[in-house]
């Protein structure tokens, strides 16, 4: 019986570790207002192209953007099903 202790023990610290995990990733966006989708959505509108303007420190939009880099967005709303995209690259 002292044999099967240990394994029991580890099968339920592993069950209780794995069921912590879940719970923090399912509540992070609750406890994280200040995340990259609310940032985003006070510089436009959904569905449309948005450049971000230049880095500069102090004043990023995203943690760790390069100041000699131009940076561009498009928020989907997928609310209403997926959605198509169509790109025209002239070479």
């Amino acid at each position: 019986m002292r044999v099967r202790l240990p394994g029991l023990y580890i099968v339920l610290c592993l069950v209780l570790a794995g069921l912590i995990h879940i719970v923090a990733v399912l509540t992070l966006p609750m406890l994280a207002p200040k995340n990259a989708n609310a940032r985003l959505a006070a510089l436009g509108p959904v569905n449309t192209m948005i450049e971000l303007p230049a880095a500069a420190p102090g004043r990023q939009v995203m943690p760790m953007m390069a100041p000699d880099v131009r940076y561009a967005v498009c928020r989907f709303d997928l609310a209403n099903g997926p959605i198509r995209l169509l790109s025209l690259i002239h070479i």
